[in-house]
């Protein structure tokens, strides 16, 4: 009987167990998820600080299919988009851990406040 699982397949090679990280802080990694995302955003705000800049200095700037007061209409409506869409990825987690943490009993609450 042959020990080959696939012609050229080799079977796997036994090696040392994995080295264990360490103990990972939540605490920083909470840090490190909101500075990155803050970074987007900020990112996200200036392109659009820089639409805006284009757009008012720029008399001609308006989308090809509309004038140029419902080109600043949309405008107006992508920042109210804009700024929905930052406000909700910040506040919709928060309310989904609210309510997994509801179902949560007294005991678990203890443990995880660690008290």
């Amino acid at each position: 009987m042959s020990t080959d699982f696939l012609p050229g397949v080799t079977p796997p090679q036994r090696t040392e167990a994995p080295i264990n990280p360490g103990p990972v802080s939540a605490g920083d990694e909470v840090v490190s998820a909101r500075r990155a995302a803050t970074f987007r955003d900020l990112f996200d705000g200036l392109i659009l600080f820089a639409l805006d800049l284009t757009v008012l200095t720029w008399p001609e700037a308006r989308l090809p299919w509309v004038t140029r007061r419902d080109s600043i209409a949309a405008l107006i409506l992508f920042h109210i988009f804009f700024l929905s869409y930052c406000m909700l990825t910040r506040k919709i987690p928060q309310w989904r851990a609210r309510r997994i943490a509801a179902t949560w009993s007294a005991a678990e609450r203890h443990r995880f406040r660690g008290l």
